[in-house]
């Protein structure tokens, strides 16, 4: 575990001594999640949602055609509070990427959970790319506290006349001991399109996401299982503004279009749920 941070703590360190860089700040907001702090299912009950914020800061360097890493500290809804840093390579059209990860201060018990991530992409500029990655913080749920947080993304895309389309399957699992006798599992499973419209000369892009994903929720006590199920198809945008050279503002949101509970439990009535975000983009030069 200590050499795992020392790993990321350097990497950073090698990073703000090169010549530039590309920062990213995001923060925002959600409620289309599970309360990640209850160790009650819904079961017949009412979905309602529960309110979540998430951020993300992110550094990202290429240093040549060959080689080029980046690194992010993030909040997220299912994986929760981590670090990751990741190095990739590329020649030709494959590119590989690997790194360590850090789950940090999700229970008091294991303040930092180690763990690895690696990924493959093809690439044909101007025509196909395709690309997996895979991560997990390493260890078994043996004792209270204990918890390993695990994702996971196959994309395929294509180019269009200022178009860039994706279509992707995603996978987020967060497994915790919460007691010597209760186990949870947080989890989403996404289907998704993105449209990233973009155009020489205009100071801005835009992004729309389409798709369907499924939310669980698992409570395991002793020997009794009860799984909590939602599902969303959702409709999201961003927008990237480039207000000088090397400086853009980000802004998105995502809501569904339709959502339902799978039985027994039910969609509260008029539930609005929501994600947005904001935030910058920052070429650091030195």
């Amino acid at each position: 575990m200590k050499k795992t941070a020392a790993f990321t703590a350097l990497f950073f360190a090698a990073a703000l001594s090169l010549g530039s860089m590309e920062l990213t700040v995001l923060g925002g907001m959600g409620n289309g999640f599970f309360d990640t702090k209850s160790l009650n299912p819904v079961g017949g009950g009412e979905f309602k949602g529960s309110l979540y914020p998430f951020f993300r800061v992110q550094l990202d360097e290429t240093v040549s055609d060959f080689f080029s890493f980046s690194g992010a500290l993030e909040r997220d809804p299912v994986l929760r509070n981590r670090s990751w840093a990741e190095a990739e390579f590329s020649a030709g059209f494959v590119s590989v990427s690997v790194g360590p990860v850090l789950g940090l201060f999700n229970s008091r018990e294991s303040v930092v959970r180690p763990g690895i991530q690696a990924g493959i992409r093809l690439d044909f500029p101007g025509i196909i790319f395709a690309g997996f990655n895979a991560g997990s913080t390493l260890g078994s749920l043996r004792a209270e506290g204990d918890y390993e947080a695990r994702h996971g993304e196959f994309a395929l895309g294509f180019w269009l006349p200022n178009i860039v389309n994706t279509i992707s399957v995603s996978e987020k699992k967060y497994d915790s001991r919460e007691t010597g006798t209760i186990d949870t599992l947080d989890a989403i499973r996404r289907y998704q399109y993105r449209a990233g419209i973009y155009a020489k000369g205009f100071p801005f892009e835009v992004q729309v996401d389409f798709g369907y994903e499924t939310l669980t929720r698992r409570v395991t006590d002793a020997s009794v299982v009860e799984t909590d199920t939602y599902n969303i198809i959702f409709l999201g945008a961003e927008t990237t503004v480039g207000v000088k050279p090397g400086f853009s503002l980000i802004f998105g949101v995502e809501t569904p279009v339709y959502s339902w509970g799978q039985k027994p439990l039910e969609k509260k009535d008029k539930l609005l749920l929501f994600q947005a975000h904001a935030g910058f983009m920052y070429t650091l030069t030195k």
